[in-house]
């Protein structure tokens, strides 16, 4: 049934300004779904900048946002010449928009993307409201934060934020479908991985070139020393980009079998992948970590070495302190054999695992999405 424009326009709309990475764009598809699960009569709206990897990953969702002129900010001084212009641009053609759909709040999930809707939002006369994922607060956030409402947070405290007064924390918001167990046999029999021990290995949608080759060089050892790591079964995606790179060292390194890894270049299924693992090796993205507390998963942590402000060491001493993790520094030159000890050890310890586990689940939010719901909703 189409909808009435007149009726369209009248009704309150929450903008959700979210791009850059599915770890911004998936927490705030995450509370758009809670918002209409708890207002009906609310109209939801996103807005991305023109990164086609922003905008496809919308689409592909089957969400049409708004895209604003904005690309990606890089250095050197004509760069940032440009990037201005952009982004004045970018303010103007949001505030054309809010004119023509009237905004009642806007709430933005950090990166460069948020600034500028946020702010034509405010000048526009809409509540603002961040959320902020990770223990470190980062650059937007903290540039708006005076102008915001409220903050719902990833933990009780965040690092460097403005405004604590205006602070609650919520959490961080995952997708329903992650929330609803996969059955785990079934989900075994899907990416064809045995019974015995799987970890999931992952470096986000694109993959993570430092993470895959201390996988390879994890692999190689556990091939010269026998060691009880290699009771592991990887399932591993490796991003499309280095997928065949992957598969070709394997199969110089282990034989064609692979040394029986289960590769891919993307997992798309990540319900099932979740309900295959034992364990997880991963980046500490704030969102990843949100899945991972909320299955109660065990994890080893490999954090992204050139993250903003090192944000992702942060996320990730924070679940080793609890005790739900393991932490791996890439550029320590004996990281694979650091891993290769931590993999044998649990390999041969179920009873750590299941304590990893527990902790793991103990600093999960499954509700995040309903809280910052709940939040904005204050403000309609």
């Amino acid at each position: 049934m189409s909808v009435d424009p007149t009726e369209l326009k009248s009704r309150p709309r929450v903008l959700l300004a979210a791009g850059g990475t599915g770890g911004h764009i998936y927490p705030a598809v995450a509370l758009a779904a809670a918002l209409r699960a708890m207002a009906p009569d609310v109209d939801v709206q996103f807005v991305c900048g023109q990164r086609p990897s922003e905008w496809h990953l919308y689409r592909r969702l089957g969400i049409e946002p708004w895209v604003l002129p904005l690309g990606h900010k890089r250095s050197g001084l004509a760069e940032r010449i440009r990037f201005a212009g952009q982004f004045a641009s970018a303010i103007g053609a949001a505030r054309r928009m809010m004119k023509e759909q009237p905004v009642s709040v806007a709430v933005g999930f950090g990166s460069y993307v948020s600034v500028a809707p946020l702010l034509a939002a405010k000048m526009s006369g809409a509540r603002i409201i961040l959320h902020e994922q990770n223990v470190a607060a980062g650059v937007a956030n903290r540039f708006l934060a005076p102008w915001a409402s409220a903050i719902g947070t990833a933990v009780e405290r965040p690092i460097g934020l403005w405004g604590r007064r205006k602070q609650r924390a919520v959490g961080n918001p995952i997708r329903a479908e992650l929330l609803t167990p996969a059955d785990r046999a079934e989900a075994r029999r899907f990416f064809k991985v045995g019974q015995g021990h799987v970890c999931l290995c992952m470096g986000g949608s694109q993959g993570a070139l430092g993470l895959n080759r201390l996988l390879l060089d994890f692999i190689h050892r556990t091939i010269q020393l026998e060691s009880p790591a290699a009771k592991w079964q990887l399932l591993w995606s490796t991003g499309p980009n280095h997928f065949d790179q992957v598969t070709r060292e394997l199969e110089m390194s282990a034989g064609r079998d692979r040394h029986g890894h289960q590769v891919n270049p993307y997992i798309e299924e990540m319900g099932k992948a979740y309900a295959a693992a034992d364990l997880v090796i991963a980046r500490a993205g704030a969102l990843t970590l949100a899945e991972l507390t909320a299955l109660g998963l065990p994890a080893i942590l490999v954090p992204l070495p050139n993250a903003g402000g090192g944000h992702q060491f942060d996320n990730a001493r924070r679940l080793v302190d609890a005790g739900g993790a393991a932490l791996i520094d890439q550029r320590d030159p004996n990281a694979a054999e650091r891993l290769e000890e931590v993999m044998g050890r649990l390999a041969e310890s179920p009873a750590e695992l299941a304590a990893m586990a527990a902790a793991s689940k103990s600093q999960g939010r499954p509700n995040a999405a309903r809280e910052l719901a709940s939040l904005v909703l204050e403000f309609l």
